[in-house]
């Protein structure tokens, strides 16, 4: 869907089988795997309705319990980070894909400089954030005397020039296309996406051209710049869901094709 016509929309708001999660040729029968922590989060809200108009089952899970899956059926995990990767990667037998917060083809759209370093050799005042997500949390002034506690020094991070956002918005992308935007820091003000931006937005997109086939792109406006900047990219599987951007069925249809693309990736590495 064009870009500009979304933005017109936008609103502020021990290893278990593989079999259990590959998908066949056949239409898939779908087990939602949601974590119970957040049964009211907004991904598993969207989940939830999705499974019930559709007829897929639903299970909820504590984390920490052993998984209880159902043969023939694809198993799509739903909570957090931490979670999704409790499930899925003893059935994938490896972790999951990781794609860069800052793609090498999108760093001519962030409109500062990002280097990767350990933490150790992180500058003072800059912005630091984990390379892995969640292992800490982003550091908008870095003091190399006071690291985030518990976290080695040679983490890897991302590091950059302090940028200050404001009216930031998520660009749901399925198949090189834009299917949602929501503006996603609520405190700011709603201009709204103007042509220029969604001109922007659609470069942005098309620069990257091994991108997987569900992910979000974060963007931007910034202080002293007059272009609207790339904030961060997101994996599919390991991205909130902000109803503003589109409904809980497309939702779901995203994610899952993000599911599908990586057990698909699974099974061929199996079959080498």
């Amino acid at each position: 869907m064009d870009v500009a016509h979304l933005a017109g929309e936008t609103c502020r708001s021990g290893g278990y089988p593989l079999d259990n999660i590959i998908m066949t040729s056949r239409p898939p029968d779908i087990l939602w795997m949601v974590d119970r922590r957040y049964a009211n989060s907004p991904e598993s809200r969207a989940i939830t309705t999705h499974a019930m108009l559709s007829g897929q089952a639903i299970r909820y899970v504590d984390y920490g319990e052993e998984p209880l899956f159902s043969r023939g059926k694809t198993a799509v995990p739903v909570g957090s980070v931490e979670y999704v990767r409790w499930v899925a990667e003893p059935l994938l037998g490896s972790p999951l894909p990781e794609i860069p917060d800052y793609p090498e083809p999108l760093r001519a759209f962030c409109g500062r400089r990002i280097d990767r370093a350990p933490l150790r050799e992180a500058p003072a005042g800059s912005f630091v954030k984990p390379t892995l997500p969640k292992q800490f949390d982003a550091i908008r002034n870095f003091d190399p005397s006071k690291p985030p506690s518990g976290v080695a020094l040679d983490t890897g991070c991302w590091t950059s020039e302090p940028v200050r956002f404001h009216e930031e918005y998520r660009v749901y992308v399925l198949d090189r296309e834009a299917i949602g935007i929501a503006q996603y820091d609520l405190d700011s003000p709603d201009r709204g996406l103007l042509p220029e931006d969604t001109d922007r937005i659609a470069k942005m997109i098309a620069a990257w051209e091994d991108q997987p086939v569900a992910w979000a792109l974060d963007v931007g406006r910034a202080d002293g710049f007059e272009d609207i900047l790339l904030v961060e990219t997101n994996d599919g599987w390991a991205t909130g869901y902000y109803p503003a951007a589109m409904s809980a069925g497309a939702y779901a249809e995203w994610l899952l094709a993000r599911w599908r693309e990586i057990l698909s990736e699974a099974r061929r590495a199996i079959e080498v």
